[in-house]
């Protein structure tokens, strides 16, 4: 029942066996079923729609923070851009989800249906049952 807020390249850390650990909880939040939460917190890049257009949120938002960590991992680059907070807000609000020309070479088609799966729902919680 918490909400890490921050996932992000920066908070994944890897040991020697190659296990992956989530680190900075500070600005993680527990979370309660009974109201969801409208807090903006963590970094811009990687927070999801509900979060940057204060809609109001549970745990799923850390789905859509994977799948940009995901995205990034395998094209080197994040989904959604922008340099300014203003646009960044925009883009991760408007833009469609645009692969790149040559997706299917890092990345299969099942790899494929999970990002659009997380990353271009513009409501994560509708496609996750809380």
């Amino acid at each position: 029942r918490i909400v890490a807020r921050d996932l992000k390249p920066d908070n994944i850390l890897l040991d020697a066996a190659g296990h992956a650990h989530i680190t900075d909880f500070n600005v993680a939040i527990h979370y309660s079923e009974r109201r969801l939460h409208t807090s903006v917190a963590g970094s811009m890049a990687y927070m999801a729609p509900e979060v940057v257009g204060r809609k109001g949120y549970t745990w799923c938002v850390d789905w859509w923070s994977l799948g940009v960590v995901a995205w990034e991992l395998l094209f080197h680059k994040r989904p959604f851009d922008g340099r300014t907070a203003d646009k960044m807000t925009n883009s991760i609000l408007n833009d469609p989800l645009k692969f790149p020309a040559d997706a299917a070479k890092p990345c299969s088609p099942a790899g494929q249906a999970f990002l659009r799966g997380v990353c271009a729902s513009r409501s994560v919680a509708l496609w996750v049952r809380v």
